[in-house]
């Protein structure tokens, strides 16, 4: 989607350049080719209201994906918290090394804790490191939440597909005329390119005539 928005892009602005009065003349060729795309800003506009400039899906893209992305970060910021505050207790209590920082392992957010030690805090056990002496430990408080944040991704990936499979049936319909404007442009694609090769070789236009010769 991102890329057709910007081909649509593509699309206005040679429509526009050979149809201004100056270019029309000096290239009547093209001024004709180039009339017969059609630019529907319906489409433009539908792109814009679902998508950022960067092509990301925008939250208000519908009111669902809204309400999930708010709740997303509203548990993302939940399991920061919680995570800084259990850390903070575990070397209060000696269980982790003052400096010590929060790891991620598998998508979750662990708190390194040496091997002898893994008892003291209760989690789920994620990953152990290369010497074995340390696990790191996702403890058993945020294990819900993370639970909560993995369906809410899943629920914000459905809702994303439903947006784009109602943008695509709304888009329909101008198919056939932005595939006919699609071909134009490879024409005129075609067109500049043996321009500047002709530039590039330095080559001119011949002189045709119907007589037999060699010159």
């Amino acid at each position: 989607v991102f890329d057709l928005k910007r081909s649509l892009t593509t699309l206005k602005a040679i429509y526009s350049f050979f149809n201004d009065d100056e270019h029309a003349a000096a290239y009547p060729g093209l001024h004709s080719l180039s009339r017969q795309i059609k630019v529907y800003p319906f489409v433009n506009e539908s792109i814009s209201r679902i998508m950022s400039k960067e092509g990301s899906i925008k939250d208000n893209a519908s009111a669902g994906l809204a309400g999930i992305r708010a709740e997303l970060r509203k548990a993302g910021s939940m399991v920061s918290k919680r995570m800084q505050a259990i850390l903070k207790q575990a070397q209060k209590d000696g269980i982790v090394e003052m400096g010590t920082s929060v790891a991620v392992r598998n998508g979750r957010g662990v708190i390194p804790v040496s091997v002898y030690d893994k008892n003291r805090i209760k989690g789920l056990v994620h990953d152990q490191s290369a010497s074995g002496k340390t696990v790191y430990i996702e403890p058993s408080e945020i294990v819900n939440i993370n639970n909560q944040i993995i369906e809410l991704e899943y629920a914000e990936k459905r809702e994303i597909i439903k947006i784009l499979v109602d943008f695509a049936d709304r888009t329909r319909p101008y198919i056939d005329d932005l595939l006919l404007s699609y071909d134009i442009v490879g024409e005129i694609d075609l067109v500049r390119a043996k321009a500047m090769l002709g530039r590039r070789l330095g080559s001119i236009k011949p002189v045709l005539n119907d007589r037999a010769l060699i010159n």
